[in-house]
């Protein structure tokens, strides 16, 4: 059973394996404890240990997602970090979380082929050679999410070593390996449905600079002819959110000269 909770998800909560032990109970009543509360509880108990044994058996072995959490404090380590401190673990929606190296590919041939998309953004945008720029991207998947989930790098060190990721079309195309799903359908498809409270919310923002260049966005809006109303909705959606972004990022800005001009 722990193999099967492990196919679904290598680090399930207390109350996850709580479910799992409540179904087993009810599937098999014969399995119910007589002197417990729930009738699960000591099978709740051995599921938890069976997924820190089967855990720990993988990553031994040498599979990704486990073993990057793996070599803490233990018998052997005393000094080392707490075993339940910082586990690193897949966010919502992450299919691919930290896949193991491509058959055939080291970490010393994936690195040479990182090199050599390194090489290819320093040509000019014609230059470049995309089929191996994206045969390379899907190669070296495994190396990068490995740098990207065990060191978390500052974003100056990741543009360096990985420029494709900042590219338009490479991204999508990473958010597709990890996640499985379109990026823009994505969001467009979450701001089909949030535009209307989005805007909702603008109009009761009256005040301030903010508020002036709001008001005139939401006026051009009601100009428009809405032969498609979820199109403009969104387009006026996304100008504000980005108005938002961009006041956001001013104040940070002069708050952050005046903290130095105190200092000085």
């Amino acid at each position: 059973m722990g193999e099967e909770i492990y196919k679904l998800k290598a680090y399930p909560s207390t109350t996850q394996i709580g479910k799992a032990a409540e179904a087993l109970v009810r599937k098999h009543p014969c399995l119910k404890e007589r002197n417990s509360d729930t009738g699960w509880e000591g099978w709740k108990n051995s599921l938890r240990y069976k997924m820190g044994n089967q855990r720990k058996k993988l990553a031994k072995a040498g599979i990704m997602d486990v073993a990057v959490n793996a070599g803490k404090r233990s018998r052997t380590n005393p000094d080392g970090a707490s075993p339940r401190a910082n586990i690193k673990r897949p966010r919502r929606g992450e299919v691919n979380f930290l896949p193991s190296y491509p058959s055939g590919e080291t970490r010393e041939s994936l690195e040479t082929r990182r090199l050599e998309m390194v090489e290819e953004f320093k040509k000019t945008s014609a230059g470049r050679d995309i089929p191996l720029i994206h045969q390379d991207m899907m190669r070296t998947f495994a190396l990068r999410r490995e740098e990207i989930v065990t060191t978390s790098p500052p974003v100056s060190e990741l543009k360096d070593r990985w420029p494709a990721l900042f590219h338009e079309t490479r991204l999508y195309f990473e958010f597709h390996r990890i996640t499985n799903q379109n990026l823009p359908h994505v969001f467009y498809a979450a701001l089909d449905d949030y535009a209307p409270q989005l805007i909702g919310l603008y109009k009761k923002r009256k005040t301030g600079r903010v508020g002036e260049r709001m008001e005139q966005l939401l006026l051009a809006y009601g100009k428009q002819v809405f032969k498609n109303t979820n199109y403009y909705s969104a387009c006026l959606a996304v100008a504000i959110v980005m108005l938002y972004i961009y006041t956001f990022i001013y104040l940070f800005i002069y708050l952050l000269g005046q903290k130095r001009h105190l200092c000085n």
